[in-house]
This record gives structure tokens, C-alpha cells and sequence, in this order.
């Protein structure tokens, strides 16, 4: 018998993972505007050699020391995994400066680096930045925590080369985040997520994994395990919610009333449950209030930025020296810094150990479309923006979680990453299931 009913808007990795953990007594109707489950978590058939591959767009990957719960998840599920190679390099304008991170080779593939007093300051520059950091992560101050990344590096006389040849171009990467914004960021936002990576040393970095049928095969999974698959679960793909109000029922009980529009059949009706999880990005939430809602202000300052990529085989898009391409290859113009969008192709062979003679690449913001040729799809994500106005109202907005029975997860929550994400959903899932037991009381 169930507890509750519970609508979770948004089938990502949240609200898959809030679906999870309020699955066991509670009715649950998992809406999703798309023709598909899985938000950021997106496989594609490529086919090749007269066979197909699964190439992720996305999630990609995960390492076990940073994802303890997804990691702990999909072992339960039991979906298959597989090593993944990561290494990083920058290519700007058209590979008139290149490097790599997987090798001395790499970083000295192009030749001129060799000579170049730039080039070796900046890799003094990368053990500075390595010891100040950690230096910067043993304080304990309000300092530490309004402290800009860009202030960080103006205090400690970082050169421009070296923030807009290294740093930028990989907090950048790793955020989907311009260089012109990702200095905006906290430092100790920066700072602890490098640490925690092990990007503040030169070796004993972490090993990552990739998921071998796919990262959408951990959603086949879960709707084929045993716990999951006899459930109170009705999942509306092509759905979309267009307004939530709270409401006194005639027993002055609390109902939220969700206003829908199945977008297949062009129908509108209205879902009354006990409870509402917005499993999606903040700015789709803000759609779904009134602006009297208290919510509504804070909602506005959680800004997304849209980002554009393209599954294709246009090598072009990679660095121009063979020998400095990486899993993560971020290429610019001359002055990123004025670059609007961050420009970064992945080369899936190697994050996926793709068996095949064909190169296949995943490039987001690309400074020129893949030639037709080569082409093969098209997609649109997007991705949070860290700035301080974005995390004072990100917590403000947590404070409140749960009021009048909506709830807020989402990997904006955290640092933006599948775990993140999968931890927003158990957290909510747990703050629900623990207010229905003291009712019950």
C-alpha cells in the first residue's frame, strides 16, 4: 500500500535517483518533457565497420573515489564498466600553440614549446598554482569563501599565459564554462574540486571508468531490477508541466496540483499528489511558479548557460599535432578569453576505448560546424553557472527545501556532476520518507 503520491519533474540522474529511493512504498509518476529518459545521461548507436558502438554524450564518466553512491548504485544494479584513459590538451587558433597532459611527448608536441620561456614559466606556474591551492584549502576563514578565482590569481601574480593556457581552459572544460566566467567562480569551489580529483599533483590521479554498454544502460537496469520493476511507477515521457500550486483539500489536507500538457496528443489535465520533486534544471522550475511564490526570486539568480555539440568524425576539431590529442581537447582563437562559449571535443576512442579505425568525437560549442560528411548529430545541453549570486541563492533555496511540499534536487545542487546528482535525489527522497514516518506518529 502506498504512502504517498509523488510527482518527480525531470527523469536525470535526480530524479531516477529520487524514483529509486521513494520507490518501496510511495506512488510515483515520473514526468519527463522528452521523448527519452536519462537528461544529460544520453547513448548514441554509432555505426562503423558494419558494427555498432555506444557513444555517450554528456555523462561520460565517473572515477570511485568522487562517486561513492553512483558507484555503490550501478554495482547493485549491476551494470558493466570499463577503464577510461583521461588526459587533457589546448590547441589555439588552428594549433599555433598546442599541448598535452598525457606525456612529456604531448606537452613538447609541439616543438617550439621546448624554447619557449612562456611555455616553461607556465609549467613552473602549474607547481605554484598545485602548492598555493593546497596551502589555500587548510584555511579557515569567511575570506576563503567569497573569494573569487580570479582574485586568488591576481593576489598570487599568476600570469595571464599561464591562466589562459592552463587553468581556464581545464576548470573550463570540466564545467562546459567559458574562460570570460569560470574566473568568476569561488575559489574554494575551484580549488576543492581540483583537490579532490588529484589535479593538484602531478601523479596519483584517479583512475575513471566509463560504462561499457553506454551510461544509458544504467537506466535499462534500473527499470529491469527486481526492487524497481513491480513498483508504483508511472513514467510520462512527452509530458510537460506548466504550473504547481499547493491547495487545501475539503479534509484541509495539503495537495499539490500539477497543471500538464501531454505533448503527443496536445491534451491538458491536472495531477493532484501529496508531493512534488523538481528532479530538473532551476530554470525550468521557475516556469512551473507564480512570482509570489518565495521561491521565485531565488530560482531567478540560478542561471544556466545553453551549450551545442555535435557527434560527428570531422578531424578538424581536434588539435592540429597527432601527438598532442587527449580524451578532453580544448580549442580556442587567439583570445579566449572574449571566447562566448567554451570549445571542447572529446575524442571517444580513447574515454571509451572505442575498438574501431574510426575516430569518433564529441565536440561542444565547435568554431565551425562538422563538415557534412561527417556529421551525425546534433545536441543541446545545459549547464549551470557557478558564480557567488548563483550559490548564496542556490542555499538560501535549500533552506527552504520542502515547503508546502516541494522539493528542489538536481546536480546544481552540488558541483554540477553525476553524483551530485544521484546524492541531490536520496537526499530529498530521505527528507520525504522521514516527514511521512513523523506523520504517521
Amino acid at each position: 500500500m502506498s504512502n504517498r503520491s509523488i510527482a518527480i519533474v525531470g527523469s536525470g540522474i535526480s530524479g531516477l535517483s529520487a524514483a529509486w529511493h521513494l520507490s518501496d512504498k510511495n506512488k510515483i509518476f515520473l514526468i519527463e518533457k522528452g521523448d527519452r529518459l536519462g537528461g544529460h545521461t544520453h547513448t548514441h548507436v554509432f555505426n562503423t565497420e558494419r558494427k555498432p558502438f555506444f557513444v555517450d554524450s554528456g555523462f561520460i564518466v565517473f572515477n570511485k573515489v568522487n562517486y561513492p553512491n553512483f558507484t555503490n548504485w550501478i554495482r547493485e544494479l549491476n551494470v558493466k564498466e570499463s577503464q577510461s584513459e583521461m588526459s587533457f590538451s589546448v590547441s589555439r587558433a588552428g594549433g599555433n600553440f598546442e599541448w598535452g597532459g598525457s606525456s612529456i611527448f604531448s606537452a613538447f608536441g609541439q616543438k617550439r614549446n621546448l624554447v619557449s620561456p612562456k611555455f616553461l614559466k607556465m609549467l613552473l606556474e602549474v607547481v605554484k598554482f598545485n602548492r598555493l591551492a593546497k596551502k589555500f584549502l587548510q584555511q579557515e576563514s569567511a575570506y576563503q569563501y567569497k573569494n573569487t578565482l580570479a582574485r586568488f590569481l591576481s593576489e598570487n601574480n599568476f600570469s595571464q599565459f599561464f591562466v589562459r593556457n592552463y587553468l581556464a581552459p581545464m576548470a573550463g572544460s570540466i564545467w562546459s564554462t567559458p574562460e570570460s566566467k569560470i574566473t568568476d567562480y569561488p575559489t574554494i569551489s575551484i580549488l576543492q574540486f581540483f583537490d579532490n580529483h588529484g589535479l593538484l599533483s602531478v601523479s596519483n590521479h584517479h583512475q575513471w571508468f566509463h560504462l561499457s554498454d553506454g551510461s544509458s544502460s544504467y537506466i535499462k537496469h534500473l527499470f529491469n531490477h527486481g526492487r524497481f520493476r513491480k513498483k508504483e511507477i508511472k513514467v510520462l515521457k512527452n509530458h510537460r508541466v506548466d504550473h504547481v500550486e499547493p491547495i487545501q483539500n475539503k479534509q484541509e489536507e495539503l495537495k499539490i496540483s500539477l497543471q500538464i500538457e501531454n505533448l503527443e496528443k496536445k491534451e491538458k489535465y491536472t495531477l493532484k499528489v501529496d508531493d512534488v520533486i523538481f528532479a530538473c534544471h532551476a530554470n525550468e522550475t521557475l516556469l512551473c511558479f507564480n512570482g509570489n511564490r518565495p521561491e521565485y526570486p531565488l530560482l531567478k539568480r540560478i542561471r544556466f548557460q545553453k551549450n551545442v555539440g555535435y557527434l560527428h568524425t570531422d578531424k578538424r576539431l581536434m588539435p592540429k599535432r597527432k601527438s598532442v590529442w587527449s580524451s578532453w581537447n580544448y580549442l580556442s582563437g587567439e583570445d579566449g578569453i572574449h571566447d562566448e562559449n567554451i570549445s571542447v571535443t572529446y575524442w571517444m576512442n580513447k574515454l571509451q576505448d572505442l575498438k574501431t579505425s574510426q575516430n569518433i568525437f564529441v565536440s561542444l560549442n565547435p568554431f565551425l560546424e562538422p563538415c557534412e560528411s561527417s556529421y551525425k548529430k546534433k545536441l543541446v545541453y545545459e549547464h549551470p553557472v557557478f558564480d557567488q549570486d548563483m550559490i548564496e541563492a542556490r542555499e538560501k533555496l535549500l533552506k527552504i527545501q520542502g515547503l508546502d511540499h516541494i522539493w528542489h534536487s538536481g546536480a546544481w545542487t552540488g558541483n554540477g556532476f553525476h553524483e551530485d546528482g544521484f546524492v541531490s535525489g536520496k537526499k530529498v527522497a530521505a527528507m520525504i520518507n522521514s516527514k511521512t514516518n513523523k506523520l504517521k506518529c
